[in-house]
């Protein structure tokens, strides 16, 4: 079986900054784990037009997360270092890493999170950076491109819908089940 981890983040716009992240592993088809991290929207830096969409369109509840609840932190950064352990505790680059689709949202999420490694001044040394920058997914697998190839070689994959748009546990999760498909429609054990 492969150990996949599938991971969505919402952002401020597509250029924006992201403020809540969701992922699910999976060994083979069974789901192992999952999470949820966000911070308050208006910590993260983004576009008029990208704050006005996500007012209309994302949970409240995880635009605007109470302090108390597990999946707050208090900043964009510490939300995407959050998840960077929860990669890295998942297995990092030992397993596989998709994206919905990884430009521009997820690809810039995790960019970030390499960042934040490059300027945080407490490590205890160079090799603590140097890790984290080599540490990062490679590849960053895209489910987009497999469906794209799925119905470019005439099976009929179906794109499961989430249970709650723009909730990023549930868009991951959602597209963790048109991986699978997709996977089983090319022949591939998940």
């Amino acid at each position: 079986m492969t150990r996949r981890m599938i991971f969505d983040v919402e952002s401020v716009g597509l250029a924006g900054e992201g403020f809540a992240v969701g992922w699910v592993v999976f060994d083979g088809e069974q789901e192992v784990s999952q999470g949820l991290f966000a911070c308050a929207a208006q910590a993260a830096h983004g576009s008029a037009a990208g704050a006005s969409w996500i007012n209309a369109n994302v949970p409240r509840r995880l635009l605007y997360p109470a302090p108390k609840d597990e999946v707050f932190r208090d900043t964009p950064a510490a939300m995407r270092t959050a998840f960077w352990n929860a990669w890295q505790e998942a297995g990092g680059r030992e397993i596989e890493l998709w994206a919905d689709c990884g430009w521009p949202v997820e690809a810039r999420f995790l960019n970030h999170a390499v960042e934040d490694s490059l300027t945080y001044r407490s490590c205890p040394s160079d090799a603590v950076v140097y890790a984290r920058e080599m540490q990062g997914p490679y590849p960053l697998n895209e489910i987009s491109t497999l469906f794209r190839a799925c119905r470019a070689l005439g099976h009929p994959v179906a794109d499961v819908p989430p249970a709650e748009p723009h909730n990023p546990l549930e868009d991951a999760r959602a597209s963790a089940k048109t991986l699978l498909l997709c996977l089983k429609a090319l022949g591939i054990s998940p």
